[in-house]
């Protein structure tokens, strides 16, 4: 519930995740995925994951959904496996 309401909460200011079904494919394509280095200073993203997240943090709900230990166990557990994908040979095409 407090997904839901977060994210309907930052649809008044972004589009940045529109349900939750477009947070988790979000998600996947970020476990999948390494960063690109980015010459331009001016460029904001640079922690995929807390660009997904930082509009819903900012709502109400989002002040209460990350305060759930199952949440951010769960978020914990992504992490993890973007970190074993980013320490694969698959994510060294990045690489210069």
């Amino acid at each position: 519930m407090y997904v839901t309401e977060a994210i309907d909460q930052t649809s008044a200011f972004t589009k940045n995740i529109t349900s939750i079904q477009e947070m988790l494919a979000q998600l996947d394509v970020i476990c999948t995925t390494a960063p690109e280095y980015i010459v331009d200073k001016n460029a904001r993203v640079l922690f995929p994951m807390s660009a997904l997240c930082v509009d819903m943090m900012a709502t109400p709900e989002g002040k209460a959904l990350f305060r759930i230990d199952s949440f951010n166990e769960a978020l914990r557990a992504i992490l993890k496996t973007w970190a074993a994908y980013l320490d694969s040979q698959a994510s060294c095409w990045v690489l210069n």
